[in-house]
């Protein structure tokens, strides 16, 4: 039974069975969320990206890796497995920063 406040509503696709609860009306005491910013709106994006670089920088694959490096994607690959590319393994796949690549061919002789 759902709580109180909520309607439930039931949908089947493809024989599967999908259970939402939905705000059947507001309820008299609690408030409403604010509305989430838009991209429109450019408060809202100022906001997310500032959000998006205090936490990582984006990630390369394996062949924009090596396209910046200029070198064979597989060459690449089997650096990283060795660590003598600086790079993140994310399951099965090679993940690489820019800033870290080029930090690390910075410091390479010659």
């Amino acid at each position: 039974m759902p709580p109180v406040g909520l309607a439930s509503e039931i949908t089947v696709e493809k024989e599967k069975r999908v259970h939402r609860l939905v705000p059947a009306e507001p309820v008299k005491g609690v408030p409403a969320k604010p509305p989430r910013p838009t991209e429109s709106s450019g408060e809202g994006r100022e906001l997310l990206q500032l959000k998006s670089d205090n936490i990582f920088e984006p990630l390369l694959d394996v062949l924009e890796a090596a396209t910046l490096l200029r070198m064979h994607p597989r060459t690449l690959r089997a650096k990283a497995r060795k660590r003598l590319v600086p790079a993140i393994q994310v399951g099965r796949r090679w993940r690489f920063r820019a800033s870290t690549l080029n930090s690390w061919l910075e410091r390479l002789p010659g």
